[in-house]
């Protein structure tokens, strides 16, 4: 259960990151695009093993 709320942490922390740089590209600062393509990256590799973590290990084990 604590490697998915520091997961939940990093979650958090990139989605946030991601937001920033969007909003940067958006008010001009192209050179953000960089972050906003990096950060991307960074959550399409953390979701499928999470999401697999949560399925496999933490869900149905609140079903008992």
């Amino acid at each position: 259960m604590n490697e998915l709320i520091e997961e939940h942490k990093l979650d958090r922390h990139l989605t946030r990151e991601l937001e920033e740089a969007r909003n940067d590209v958006l008010a001009g600062q192209d050179n953000r695009l960089v972050d906003v393509i990096a950060t991307m990256k960074d959550l399409t590799d953390f979701y499928p093993p999470h999401i697999h973590k949560e399925g496999a290990h933490f869900f149905p084990a609140t079903s008992r």
